[in-house]
C-alpha cells in the first residue's frame, strides 16, 4: 500500500494563495482586488447576531377626525370611508355616510362639519347617516366561558 502524503496545514495554504504586495494587478500600493473565496479577510465580518439600528421613522399623522373610530375601538379608525367607521359624537355611534366622510371626517377640515360643531350624544342626523338595511352593532357579545 501507498501511503498519502501529509496534508498541508490550511494556515500555510491560505498564506500561499495570498497575493504579495509586489503583484502586477495591484493599481495603487495598498489597494488590492478581492480575496478568492476561502481566503481570510483583514476585516472580519460584522456580528451578525446583533440586530442592525433602524432609522427612525417619522410618525406620520392623518388628519382626521378624532370621534372617528370603529365601533369597538373610537380610537381607531380606518383611513377611508367605509362602514366600519362609526362618528362617536352621535349617542347611538352610527356610521357617517361615504361622501361625509370623505369630506369631513377624513379630511383636515372635519372641524367644520356640520355636527362636529354640535352638542355632543345627540343622534346623528338623518342627511349624515349611512342609509344600511339593518342598524349598525353598536356593542360586541361576549360568550361567557
Amino acid at each position: 500500500m501507498s501511503k498519502k502524503p501529509p496534508s498541508k496545514r490550511l494556515d500555510t495554504l491560505f498564506d500561499e494563495l495570498a497575493i504579495p504586495a509586489s503583484d502586477p494587478t495591484v493599481k495603487e500600493q495598498g489597494e488590492r482586488p478581492p480575496a478568492p473565496l476561502g481566503i481570510p479577510l483583514e476585516n472580519p465580518p460584522l456580528n451578525v447576531t446583533e440586530p442592525l439600528p433602524t432609522p427612525a421613522q417619522p410618525k406620520v399623522e392623518t388628519p382626521s377626525c378624532p370621534h372617528l373610530g370603529l365601533v369597538n375601538d373610537p380610537d381607531t379608525s380606518l383611513t377611508y370611508p367605509a362602514e366600519w367607521n362609526f362618528c362617536h359624537r352621535a349617542s347611538p355611534p352610527y356610521p357617517p355616510n361615504y361622501d361625509h366622510q370623505s369630506f369631513y371626517c377624513l379630511a383636515s377640515i372635519y372641524q367644520q362639519c356640520p355636527f362636529f360643531k354640535k352638542k355632543p350624544n345627540t343622534p346623528l342626523p338623518d342627511y349624515i347617516r349611512m342609509e344600511m338595511e339593518k342598524p349598525p352593532v353598536s356593542r360586541v357579545l361576549y360568550r361567557k366561558g
